[in-house]
């Protein structure tokens, strides 16, 4: 699932087994941006994760997760865990 801050590749999991990996591409710059955006991402996770779908997950940075406001973030993180919780009912 692509998105305007990350992208997000996600597969089903055994039930109560929510786990998540944060990455971003190589192309996107220096260590130290690669690293910030896996931060951002980790801190965004971990503050909507009473939303987690049992689901394997992999968010993958780019380079506007790094100059994103922390609030459209987390909304971004909101609305697909969400979504993927809602596919998780079906």
């Amino acid at each position: 699932m692509r998105g305007k801050y990350f992208d997000v590749v996600s597969i089903a999991a055994e039930p109560l087994q929510a786990k998540a990996a944060f990455t971003s591409a190589r192309n996107v710059g220096r260590a130290v941006d690669r690293i910030a955006i896996k931060r951002r991402l980790r801190e965004a996770y971990r503050l909507e994760q009473p939303d987690v779908p049992s689901r394997v997950m992999v968010f993958v940075g780019n380079e506007k997760t790094l100059s994103a406001q922390f609030t459209d973030l987390r909304l971004q993180m909101r609305q697909i865990l969400v979504k993927f919780s809602n596919q998780n009912r079906d």
